[in-house]
């Protein structure tokens, strides 16, 4: 089960790590490190493999999706938090960011084992 998915626990990890670095209070310049790729990489990241579960894309292929769309993300974000009671909040933007990569992931995870052998599943299709 995890063998097809070790990018997408490594993504949710640094997302929880960037999730607690603005919810501890540490240094502002730490906060910034974990939380700068949490908004700008992770949630693109995880919404790429969501889209695509079987890509064969190159790392620069893959960065460029994952920036373009996390600031899509972050786009559509801003406009539902701005309508949101709790506003443009540090605390809203950790939340959005942490929720749209978990669920993203668990969606990649999820499309990712329904295709075996380079096709959709089958009955018949061994697993691992």
């Amino acid at each position: 089960m995890l063998r097809r998915s070790p990018d997408l626990i490594i993504v949710c990890l640094a997302a929880l790590n960037g999730v607690l670095a603005q919810v501890v209070a540490l240094p502002v310049e730490l906060r910034w490190v974990f939380g700068a790729p949490l908004l700008l990489l992770w949630p693109g990241y995880a919404l790429a493999a969501a889209l695509f579960p079987r890509w064969r894309l190159g790392w620069v292929e893959r960065a460029i999706f994952s920036l373009g769309l996390s600031l899509m993300a972050g786009s559509l974000g801003a406009v539902i938090l701005n309508w949101s009671p709790s506003g443009l909040t540090a605390a809203a933007w950790t939340a959005l960011a942490g929720g749209v990569t978990l669920a993203a992931s668990l969606a990649a995870h999820w499309r990712r084992g329904l295709f075996c052998c380079g096709r959709r599943k089958i009955l018949g299709c061994p697993q691992g």
